[in-house]
């Protein structure tokens, strides 16, 4: 799937907006079958939007508000083109959506409808397969509790699927580590839901007994399984290995699961020559599995995958190795990937003809501009300037800084002044510093 062109002529804020969506001009396989597509601009000037619109576009079944929009989209699926103006194929029996619409938003303003209020896998017969792989339960952080869930459901639901799994492994390769090997249970019988607290329910609803005795069951059959613990010294739950559990002792566990309870204390994975639990992960690793794994889960081929502010909450490492991530795992996807970002590691990582800018003028019209250098391997400070359009790279702080060096050197206060001027970083603005004021320095 490749999202060639979108024509907005009225959503929201924005009026008569023209798209295009490039591909590189080198003929090198640089993401294998998988497209990229990163948006930049400044806040307001409507990345969120256009993502909001694309999926009331191709899945009419999100627009309950009846929200209005008018907008023509061109895409190919297996080298077919494919038209619609406002949801609407452009030859009649030509019905051809995109596989899915997967969303993936960590944005702290979150627009997108999350699986409470549309079924996470909903599907009708005319309009893509709507996907929200955003945070569950609005929960907008990787706790451990929810990256055991994540990673879990992941490995059960790709275990069907030879593709998938592919990409589940190789994340979990990129960032060091090898397969499950253990589960860590709990002991607590809260962690159950069979507690004595619970229990009173069982005189209130018929119906939840069934889920009450579903809970009791999967502690009573995972304790008889369970490994010695000699190997696991100062754990507190009881450990058994993923080999022991089948596939109805599985789809038991992820139905507690979903239930709202977590009897898994910890989950022990391959690293190198021995295992490691999930909770000595650092916060960046744990991250990256909550971000990735949903889209593991979820993604096929023709999908069309909408990923807003990957870089929130992440550290500039895992940010710079982000769009390296994506092709490393799903290369083998016919899918296209747009990454809304303001992030100059992420647009140094992407052809120039990969980048689609969006700037608001005078008039309050948001347009598309060209980027004016090559982009693909330059450095964040020339990425600033041509992507983003700063032009001054130091901030207003670091400017006041170097005025006051100047304003100090001309009181005559020498050693004040070169005292400032060692804190500076060792810049091209320190050096046009230097030569401004170096009569002043002898």
């Amino acid at each position: 799937m490749e999202l060639k062109h979108v024509f907005i002529n009225q959503y929201r804020g924005i009026r008569n907006l023209s798209l295009n969506f490039g591909i590189p001009k080198s003929n090198a396989d640089l993401f294998g079958d998988l497209k990229i597509s990163v948006l930049v601009g400044e806040n307001g000037t409507g990345k969120t939007s256009i993502f909001k619109l694309l999926t009331l576009a191709l899945c009419p079944q999100l627009n309950v508000a009846e929200e209005n929009y008018s907008c023509r989209i061109h895409y190919t699926i297996n080298n077919q083109d494919y038209k619609f103006e406002n949801g609407i194929p452009e030859s009649m029996g030509i019905n051809e959506y995109p596989n899915k619409v997967i969303v993936s938003s960590f944005s702290v303003f979150d627009q997108f409808v999350p699986p409470r209020k549309v079924n996470r896998d909903s599907k009708i017969e005319d309009g893509s397969r709507y996907v929200y792989g955003g945070p569950l339960n609005g929960i907008n952080s990787s706790s451990l509790t929810t990256v055991i869930q994540i990673l879990l459901e992941t490995f059960y639901k790709t275990k069907k699927n030879n593709e998938q799994y592919n990409a589940y492994r190789k994340m979990l390769e990129v960032i060091g580590y090898g397969d499950i090997q253990y589960l860590e249970f709990s002991l607590n019988s809260d962690n159950y839901g069979i507690g004595s607290r619970y229990q009173d329910k069982l005189l209130e609803n018929e119906e939840y007994h069934v889920e009450y005795n579903n809970r009791k069951k999967l502690r009573e059959k995972t304790r008889r399984i369970r490994i010695k613990k000699s190997n696991f010294p100062h754990r507190a739950g009881y450990i058994v290995a993923i080999d022991d559990i089948d596939e109805c002792l599985f789809e038991l566990m992820l139905d507690v699961i979903a239930q709202g309870f977590c009897p898994i204390r910890d989950v022990w994975i391959r690293k190198d020559n021995s295992v490691v639990p999930l909770s000595r992960m650092s916060s960046g690793e744990l991250t990256m599995l909550f971000r990735f794994f949903p889209l593991i889960s979820e993604i096929t081929h023709n999908s069309l995958v909408l990923i807003d502010e990957p870089e929130t909450h992440l550290h500039p490492k895992w940010v710079q190795r982000y769009i390296y991530h994506l092709v490393k795992i799903f290369s083998s996807f016919k899918a296209h990937i747009i990454l809304a970002t303001h992030s100059p590691l992420i647009t140094a990582d992407v052809p120039v003809e990969c980048i689609v800018g969006l700037m608001r003028d005078s008039h309050n019209i948001i347009s598309q501009y060209p980027i004016p250098e090559k982009t693909l391997g330059g450095n964040p400070e020339d990425i600033m300037k041509a992507v983003f359009g700063l032009n001054q790279i130091n901030s207003e702080f670091t400017n006041g800084i170097m005025e006051k060096i100047s304003q100090l050197l001309g009181e005559q206060k020498r050693d004040t002044a070169l005292e400032l001027y060692s804190n500076l970083s060792n810049t091209t603005e320190k050096y046009n510093l230097f030569l401004k004021i170096r009569d002043k320095l002898e």
